[in-house]
């Protein structure tokens, strides 16, 4: 048996009679299959059969190479594998599932008993308390061997002889009883340790190895605890402020802030090429992530794939808000050469450059906000993503303005089940009364922004970027 190799799906051996267990044994491989896991049962089509075993040493090697060991006893005894010592085929595979396990560890025991085998073998104790034959009325092929074979899955002399002599009790001896498949299930749920379909836990596994690695990134261990990033600069965040009216202005900034600036945007900001969000998409695009709304009749995003869409808008702002201040990130370190070198302990900067420097730092705080409450709910501290975040402008007194404007989700959504004229623009002919309408609409954006800066929206709306003469924008929204 290989041990210490990475498989896709870990593998499970059934283990019962075939005849009277078939449609269940069907329908546990379905489930089973549906969970993510490879199952072996020696009557499907997909049973390895190694060419140079036989039939019967083919299925004991498969047991040793699996992770979990299923055992179903059911009423039938099964056929015979050494009949002089009344040992059946699923008896010998238990047998060889349950060494191996205790001199490899694996395969895991997961044992069961069908709820009416156990009644039947209580009512024969009964009976031969009375006096009667044991076998009188019994529903089960061979009740002596099913008490055996029982009394062996449970260890009952290991047992015994621990209570009395105080010794080891002998491990892998639970059994449980089922009377539906529901029980069934419910019992593999925790014997398997599944926490869902294995195609949701690979997806949870996948994005929390990206996001511990992405939160790697945006920190540093300073005296043995978490250091941020994005922290350089929170206290200058704290002492400047800008307002709407400032925008065409100077600030005067300090040494020390023109200091703690020229670190942030030097050692400060990670490139957004550097952040992994490959899971997040795969995360994003997977119906594993989706939840049932009775009340609406349909599937909604659930907490955390809210979460996820905010942090892939996130990333995607901070991506946009980064390339501005890269590009202008020397003129930070030599306004503070400038002041250090000199006698001033202070030096003017234009507002809008400060502007871009404070959006880009609202990302990036956004970012390690998000990633670590999607890790924290990950790692199950908390039922849901619940985290504040910064608001989508450092401008002061903007932000109700800006989110006011924006479309939300109820609304679009009224607007589709209506089929909104405005919203099949582009795609069909308008008539003469949607036309009035847009024409309306535009004008009333000029007298409110006026031409010339209309224009100048609509040019970086197709530009995608501000034009030369204009201040910049970066990160401002």
């Amino acid at each position: 048996m290989t041990t210490g190799t990475k498989i896709s799906h870990p593998r499970v051996f059934v283990s019962s009679t075939i005849n009277d267990l078939a449609d269940l044994r069907s329908a546990l491989k379905f489930w089973l299959e549906e969970m993510g896991f490879e199952v072996q049962m020696s009557e499907f089509n997909d049973f390895e059969r190694k060419p140079e075993l036989n039939a019967f040493d083919a299925c004991f090697d498969s047991i040793k190479e699996s992770d979990y060991y299923i055992l179903i006893v059911g009423k039938r005894r099964g056929s015979w594998y050494d009949e002089p010592n009344r040992v059946s085929v699923t008896r010998h595979e238990y047998r060889t599932a349950y060494e191996s396990a205790v001199k490899t560890g694996k395969p895991k025991l997961v044992n069961f008993v069908r709820s009416e085998v156990m009644t039947a073998l209580q009512e024969r104790s009964a009976i031969a308390a009375g006096g009667l034959p044991t076998e009188a009325g019994s529903t089960l092929e061979d009740a002596e061997f099913t008490a055996e074979f029982l009394d062996e899955v449970t260890r009952q002399d290991q047992v015994k002889a621990a209570v009395v002599e105080g010794g080891p009790y002998p491990p892998g001896n639970w059994l449980t009883r089922f009377s539906s498949f529901r029980d069934l299930v419910d019992g593999l749920t925790s014997g398997l340790r599944i926490r869902g379909p294995l195609p949701k836990v690979a997806i949870l596994e996948n994005l929390r190895h990206e996001l511990e690695r992405n939160l790697r990134i945006t920190m540093m261990r300073q005296r043995g605890r978490p250091f941020y990033h994005h922290l350089w600069i929170d206290r200058l965040r704290d002492e400047v402020k800008i307002h709407p009216d400032q925008l065409k202005d100077q600030v005067v900034l300090t040494k020390k802030q023109l200091q703690d600036m020229a670190i942030y945007v030097l050692t400060g900001i990670f490139q957004p090429e550097g952040l992994a969000r490959a899971a997040v998409d795969d995360g994003i695009l997977s119906s594993a992530l989706l939840d049932y709304d009775r009340g609406q009749d349909r599937f909604v995003p659930s907490p955390l794939l809210e979460a996820l869409y905010q942090l892939r808008e996130e990333l995607g702002v901070y991506e946009m808000r980064y390339k501005g201040v890269s590009e202008e990130r020397f003129k930070w370190t030599g306004r503070y050469s400038r002041v250090r070198d000199s006698r001033s302990d202070r030096e003017a900067v234009p507002v809008w450059e400060l502007a871009s420097v404070y959006a880009l730092h609202d990302s990036q705080h956004n970012i390690v906000r998000l990633t670590m409450g999607i890790l924290r709910h990950l790692y199950g501290h908390t039922k849901g993503v619940d985290v504040m975040l910064r608001p989508v402008t450092p401008i002061v007194g903007m932000e109700e303005e800006i989110r006011a404007e924006r479309v939300s989700e109820e609304q679009l959504r009224q607007w589709l089940i209506e089929d909104d004229a405005f919203l099949q623009m582009g795609t069909t002919d308008l008539t003469e009364e949607q036309r009035r309408a847009t024409r309306e609409m535009w004008k009333t954006l000029e007298e409110r922004l006026g031409k010339e800066e209309l224009e100048r929206i609509l040019k970086e709306i197709v530009l995608g970027e501000p034009p030369a003469d204009s201040p910049p924008v970066t990160g401002v929204a």
